[in-house]
């Protein structure tokens, strides 16, 4: 079975400018809406712990379609 899983890192930098929420919520739903699955994690949340993050692609091959670790 062919998995479609996303991550993308969240970094606090390019998060202070203009527009960069509203094209990340675009880019979220675009991959939602074609059958990705997706894994937001933020910098903050997964510095120096990034079993989070593969916590999180757990997550995500038993059911879940998105996921954000933040803190």
């Amino acid at each position: 079975m062919e998995e479609k899983i996303a991550i993308e890192i969240q970094g606090n930098f390019w998060h202070k400018r203009k527009g960069q929420k509203e094209k990340d919520e675009l880019k979220k739903n675009d991959l939602l809406n074609n059958g990705w699955s997706l894994i937001w994690a933020w910098e903050g949340g997964i510095k120096g712990k990034f079993e989070k993050v593969l916590d999180a692609l757990n997550s995500i091959r038993n059911g879940s379609d998105f996921i954000e670790a933040k803190k």
